[in-house]
């Protein structure tokens, strides 16, 4: 299959995926256990696997088919995520028509792996720390990111062990996934091992196997499987591992979790649901920062915006595209001329589309009214960057073992199309023609915003009443450990990241001289929370693993 074949078969999988949201927004009533969209999509699917491309290098015939196979996956979750928010009635009809098709997607990308990837891998690889009774097939295939991160990161499978011995005179620090985990994850690991008081490892994360235990009358996080790894004279190894004792966590980087929430463990992790519950919703985050200048007096550099929250179904298509048009309406009242129209809750830059209001208004509404079916809508002034460059900046702010926020990573991303650079921190003034003091005044004040923003949302979730919870050791779950602030311009916030961060991996391969340096904060910190947790809980009466 040709390239151009490929994004034409892609185009048509979107097409279709985009013909099943209309329904479901428009007249879910019609969404019946008959779904001829649905059906179409399912169709495509089986075409697409007939038609996947054989690569005979193993990183790239990974990375295509992680990618790719995502790419449709991704469909599949759209459809679930509106019809969770159209009504319990709509979603309990389609859930075994749509765990159907991602388990098909699954199973397919499985055998193609083993008939087809140039070095194949073990069964243990697949299964390992994850029961193949495994009842919630939506999570299936992101078990395969695993897989593809290991080879595009380490250049290799990782080696299987069972019943790896841990040392127990460590504290326990879980980077907990429901299968696969992004590069960050790699970053954080790495560094890790430079740590003597602690275990470090990723910790799979499913249901039905046994991952809660109890320890000093409390129930705890346990660990029965993980990829750790493991520094030597030939370098490093990463082992895919159980576990001979499942350890305790003491400290958690969750995502995807299962089962009982680490607040109300008591758990120190790095960032709360509370937090997340900020930075996941840019609407949300706007209110923060709104709050923080209004309660500080601090004036930070925003772009104008208007939010358009999604109704209940069924969409009124007419009164949405007033609602669009009365934001527009507002926004070249105060003289915007360009926008910037995207959901407010993604990632990776998608669904964000830039438009002139003077020539594309109603393209504007049309395209709000769109995305509406599916999210919340942000309206944003468009900020050209200085240089007539298309970048902007990613600032990574840890909490220090003190409390205090710091800077630990600075870098830019170039945007070419759907392709982006990352760029070092000096190296995109000069350009953009910004050099001497104006550069260091421009990277400064990304500091000095950054560092505002992130005492935005930990104040802002630190006000919050109806979040009583508090860890049993470590800090307050209103602190994040850490947050990557996505600003252009003169500065100006964009947006603020909160759960897998992408940024630590960029920095370390940007700043190979400093490599780690953003993970040795936050892992400094986390090692400060985690032996507070485990003193506290082997503190408590009767106490015993």
């Amino acid at each position: 299959m040709s390239q151009d074949s490929h994004q034409e078969l892609v185009n048509k999988i979107i097409e279709a995926t985009d013909a099943a949201i209309w329904v479901l927004a428009t007249r879910p009533e019609g969404a019946g256990v008959s779904f001829p969209e649905i059906e179409c999509l399912g169709k495509l699917q089986q075409r697409y696997g007939r038609e996947f491309p054989v690569l005979n290098d193993q990183s790239e015939f990974w990375e295509t088919l992680w990618l790719c196979t995502d790419r449709v996956r991704q469909q599949w979750d759209r459809i679930e995520k509106l019809a969770r928010r159209t009504g319990p009635g709509v979603l309990e009809r389609l859930q075994p028509l749509l765990d159907e098709q991602r388990h098909a997607l699954y199973q397919w990308a499985r055998r193609f792996i083993t008939e087809h990837a140039p070095v194949c891998p073990r069964v243990a690889h697949f299964e390992l720390g994850i029961s193949p009774l495994r009842p919630d097939c939506r999570g299936l295939h992101e078990r395969l990111e695993g897989l593809y991160e290991s080879v595009k990161r380490i250049g290799r499978f990782p080696t299987v062990e069972e019943g790896l011995a841990l040392p127990e005179d460590r504290v326990n620090i879980g980077l907990i996934y429901g299968g696969g985990w992004n590069v960050s994850t790699f970053s954080v690991l790495r560094e890790a091992a430079h740590f003597p008081g602690m275990n470090t490892f990723v910790a799979f994360d499913h249901a039905g196997a046994d991952l809660f235990g109890h320890a000093g009358g409390r129930v705890v996080r346990l660990a029965p499987a993980g990829l750790v790894r493991r520094s030597g004279r030939e370098g490093e190894e990463y082992l895919l591992a159980t576990f001979r004792k499942p350890p305790v966590l003491h400290f958690a980087f969750p995502y995807q979790w299962t089962g009982t929430p680490p607040h109300e463990l008591g758990l120190p992790i790095l960032r709360s649901d509370l937090t997340l519950e900020i930075v996941d919703d840019k609407l949300t985050t706007s209110q923060a920062l709104a709050w923080y200048m209004q309660t500080s007096g601090v004036q930070l550099p925003l772009p104008r915006e208007r939010g358009i929250r999604q109704v209940p179904g069924p969409v009124d298509l007419d009164a949405l595209a007033h609602r669009v048009a009365e934001a527009l309406n507002s926004l070249e009242a105060e003289g915007v001329e360009e926008v910037v129209v995207k959901p407010s809750f993604g990632e990776q830059s998608q669904g964000v589309r830039y438009f002139s209001l003077s020539g594309a208004r109603q393209s504007v509404i049309e395209y709000a009214v769109r995305l509406g079916l599916e999210y919340d809508v942000v309206i944003q002034e468009r900020i050209r960057p200085p240089g007539g460059v298309d970048f902007d900046w990613r600032v990574l702010v840890a909490l220090s073992p003190q409390g205090e926020p710091t800077v630990v990573g600075r870098f830019a991303r170039r945007r070419r199309g759907e392709d982006i650079e990352m760029v070092a921190e000096r190296e995109m003034p000069e350009r953009v023609g910004i050099t001497g003091k104006e550069a260091e005044a421009l990277l400064d004040r990304l500091n000095e915003v950054s560092l505002h923003a992130f005492r935005a949302v930990a104040g802002y979730a630190l006000a919050r009443r109806d979040f009583p919870w508090r860890p049993l050791g470590g800090n307050s779950y209103a602190l994040p450990y850490l947050l990557g602030i996505d600003l252009i311009g003169e500065a100006r916030i964009m947006e603020i990241n909160g759960h897998e961060v992408a940024g630590m991996w960029t920095d370390d391969r940007l700043y190979p001289e400093t490599r780690g340096r953003c993970n040795r904060v936050v892992l400094e910190s986390a090692q400060v929370a985690a032996r507070d947790y485990q003193v506290a809980l082997m503190a408590t009466d009767n106490f015993c693993l």
